[in-house]
């Protein structure tokens, strides 16, 4: 069972705590209910909680965050080091976030490094989908658009726009020497380096 690199991370960070403490056993008994086969049908929006601090500090507002069980199941079924165990550390990659990027393909999508590995090793990249009415307005909720264990993963670092790096500097040091991972050159700070792209914006 992996747990991610971190241990304590509560203890080690001053972000609030905004998780769904039901995620854990909500997930449980909807794959204990359903086949593989209904999952991918079953239309469930998993409440996960809501924005922290760290994603406040480059301007995410305060939103309720949702993972469609549709998703899940896809992940699953894709990725196998994706486990039942994996899926249910993906809400603390929010709440505790080491990393935090835009993304380089979707304007409105940000992603997202934290303690949690994959049942391969790698380190799990969320996706958070600012906008998911699909339309370039950030609506008042957010989705998780993906997440799986990255590989070529320093290479995904250092192509990205970094906007935070935890500022608990031996919590982050940890987790890069662990994954045997450095931060970008450019990178000095840590904690919020950049804001989000104004959504608005990049319509024009």
């Amino acid at each position: 069972m992996f747990f991610g690199i971190g241990e304590n991370v509560e203890n080690e960070t001053k972000t609030k705590c905004s998780l769904n403490s039901q995620f854990g056993e909500q997930f449980d008994n909807w794959l204990e209910t359903f086949t593989p086969e209904e999952r991918l049908r079953s239309g469930r929006h998993f409440l996960l909680g809501t924005t922290s601090d760290a994603l406040n500090s480059i301007g995410v507002d305060n939103y309720e965050i949702y993972w469609n069980s549709n998703k899940i199941a896809k992940i699953m079924n894709e990725h196998s080091g994706m486990t039942a165990e994996v899926i249910k550390l993906v809400p603390g990659i929010l709440e505790y976030p080491i990393l935090v990027m835009q993304s380089k393909t979707i304007k409105t999508r940000i992603t997202i490094f934290g303690d949690a590995v994959d049942a391969n090793g790698k380190p799990v990249l969320a996706a958070l989908e600012l906008s998911p009415n699909k339309t370039m307005e950030i609506a008042d909720y957010v989705v998780i658009a993906s997440a799986y264990g990255k590989k070529s993963a320093q290479n995904f670092i250092s192509s990205s726009e970094i906007l935070y790096v935890e500022p608990n500097k031996k919590r982050t040091d940890k987790w890069l020497l662990a994954l045997r991972l450095q931060l970008p050159s450019p990178i000095t700070i840590y904690g919020p380096v950049n804001n989000i792209y104004d959504l608005s914006e990049k319509v024009n």
